[in-house]
Order: C-alpha cells, then structure tokens, then sequence
C-alpha cells in the first residue's frame, strides 16, 4: 500500500496531500513502495514511468524513496504541489529515521494537508494490508480518516471499466469497512497499459479523483499529528508502567511461592494486559 500528499501552492493557501505523496492543498497517499503509488504519482502529473518519469519505479525489493521528493500539477486551476514521501509501511523502511522524514513533510506544509490517498492492490485484503492500515491509523491518527481516499491500483481492464461492479463482486468486508471509514471516498487507479490517457475510462476515473480531492473539508494539519503522537506516547507509557507492576509482583511472589507459580502469575496478567489492550485499541480503531 502507498500514500501519496497534495499541497497547494498558490497565494491564497497552501496545502498537501500525502500517500507515499503529499499534494498541497492537501492529498496524502500511505502504504507500500509496491501497491502503486509510483504510477498513481506519474499519472497525476501525466508522465511516463518508462520515458523521464518525475517518479522513479525500483526494479528492486528495497524502496527507492528514503527523502520526500515533489512536483506540481494543477486541477480545475488549482495548483497542487505532490510530494512523494517514504514508504510508511515497507518492512524495511519501518523504522525511526522513515517516520522522522515523514513528521518533517507534514510539518513543512504550513497550512495542512487537503487529502490522503491511500494506494493498495485490488486483490483480497490481506492480514498485511489490514496491518498497513493500522499502522496508517497510529502514526497519523484517527482524524486521518476524514482526508483519505482509497485508491485501487492493478485493477484489470474489465474492473477499471465498471468500478462499481468490481465493488460489488470483489470487495470483502474489512475492504468495505475501510472505505465507509473514511467517507466512502474511493477511486480506481487505471493502468496506463490497457487505458491510454486519452481514453474515455481513463480521463473518467481520474475524474473521479479529482472530484474527491475537492470534495474534502478542511485539513490535516501539524496539529493532527502532534496529536496522534501524544496518543501513542501516553499508550507507551501505559504499556510500560504495566509491565513495571507484573515484573514487581513477580519478584514479590516468586519470594513467597517460588518460580514456577510467580512466572504462571506473571504469565497470566500479562495476557490479560495485553487483551485489554488489544480490545481498546480494535475499539478506537
């Protein structure tokens, strides 16, 4: 899955949107390296991937993408600044210097983001996905969803054809829970190798994008973010302090009744902790 952030640039606002882009006045893509987030950003822009794209495709397994890197477009005389950022969510790329880089994105679009678009393969949902997904939700928080726009990539021709058959036939529930999460924004990235950009399919489901970019209300800001982070910073110190009271009653215990029934003990409200924990988080999510 991919991200990608819009931003707008001129005089009288500015904002981004972020999916491994970011367009000013905001749109904002998030996910893997891999779900099409390239295509989608050279799509976009309308430039090749094969001849001097202004995204670059890696022909290998590692992300291309460890700086944010931009490029402007206009719609309805709009101008848009897409920033393509690092993949969120790639297994190696997940660590704290990505999502520094990523803070610092956000952060640099003064005036917010106008839309997310999150980018993933129109195949079944996978556990993966389902993590991305989280992830997304963690790191920039649950007002996230009010700028996101799903975004299907690799679809085939007769899908990309009738969005709203591939809907019906091919969306499973956690899909379907997903995209009414946020405002039931979502488009079909078509494949500039069935549908040239002068097709009629083509110019319509870009349309379509378009259309939910300026739908979106408000932005996602800084503040958003900052937000977000102090969530996570307070369920870290939760997590922690926890795990500081079973190591206490451990010592207490095993001094009592010895090893084995200080370690069951211990065992036991750890799994306990962590299902509560696990139910308040599928809860806010």
């Amino acid at each position: 899955m991919d991200t990608v952030f819009v931003n707008n640039d001129d005089v009288i606002y500015k904002e981004d949107l972020i999916s491994e882009f970011i367009i000013d006045y905001q749109c904002t893509g998030v996910g893997n390296t891999d779900a099409g987030k390239i295509t989608l950003g050279n799509i976009l822009l309308n430039t090749s991937e094969d001849e001097n794209p202004t995204f670059s495709v890696s022909d290998s397994f590692s992300s291309i993408t460890k700086k944010s890197g931009s490029a402007n477009i206009k719609i309805d005389g709009i101008t848009y600044n897409i920033i393509d950022t690092p993949g969120i969510f790639d297994t190696e790329d997940l660590d704290e210097i990505v999502l520094t880089e990523i803070a610092h994105t956000i952060k640099m679009c003064a005036h917010g983001i106008k839309a997310i678009l999150f980018v993933f393969e129109a195949k079944r949902f996978t556990n993966e996905q389902k993590g991305t997904i989280n992830g997304i939700k963690m790191f920039l928080g649950e007002e996230a969803l009010q700028y996101m726009i799903s975004v299907f990539s690799h679809c085939n021709k007769k899908q990309t054809n009738d969005p709203e058959n591939f809907r019906k036939r091919s969306w499973n529930e956690p899909i379907r829970a997903f995209v009414n999460s946020v405002g039931n924004r979502w488009v079909i990235s078509p494949n500039p190798e069935n549908f040239p950009s002068d097709s009629l399919v083509y110019e319509q489901r870009i349309k379509e994008l378009h259309k939910h970019i300026a739908s979106i209300d408000g932005v996602y800001t800084n503040k958003c973010l900052e937000k977000a982070r102090r969530e996570q910073e307070e369920n870290a110190r939760i997590a922690r302090e926890a795990e500081e009271k079973r190591k206490r009653e451990y010592d207490e215990l095993k001094k009592r009744e010895g090893e084995a029934i200080a370690r069951a003990q211990y065992e036991k409200q750890k799994a306990e902790d962590e299902r509560i924990a696990n139910e308040k988080y599928e809860k806010e999510l």
